[in-house]
């Protein structure tokens, strides 16, 4: 990773803390995480999209690489992991357009960035519909456990 695209991700994620620290001060303790997403310019989407898809990126290069040097059990575990998280290459415009019609849905009120980064990605692999549900599903689950 560039010095450019590092210090980009640091800035992005020390201005998400900072925003998620003010939210956690409020006095409920509920972070909308969707209106995070609806108050942020889109030089912070797009710096979030970017830090996030680098992370990554990277992280499954690293997985592939490795997972050749792994038992058979590993391996299948890596593999899953794999494809059940694409990660899509797709333009800046069209990570945002994703997440932005994924918090527009009063369903996905409360779900984490993260996992909104998930979705979006199997959407922009072209995953078929029924996987994003089941997905969807349990993170809503999880949501309505909190």
């Amino acid at each position: 990773m560039g010095k450019k695209t590092s210090a980009t991700a640091l800035v992005t994620i020390l201005l998400l803390s900072a925003e998620f620290c003010a939210d956690a001060q409020a006095p409920s303790r509920n972070v909308d995480i969707s209106s995070l997403w609806e108050k942020m310019d889109d030089s912070g989407k797009f710096g979030y999209i970017l830090g996030f898809s680098n992370a990554s990126e990277n992280y499954q290069m690293v997985l592939r690489a490795e997972r050749d040097g792994c038992g058979a059990e590993a391996k299948e575990h890596i593999t899953a992991f794999l494809e059940q998280n694409p990660m899509s290459h797709a333009t800046l415009a069209q990570w945002k357009a994703s997440l932005d019609s994924f918090y527009q849905d009063p369903r996905n009120k409360g779900i984490n960035l993260v996992f909104a980064m998930q979705i979006s990605s199997l959407q922009i692999a072209g995953r078929p519909q029924s996987e994003i549900d089941e997905q969807l599903q349990r993170m809503r689950a999880l949501i309505k456990r909190q």
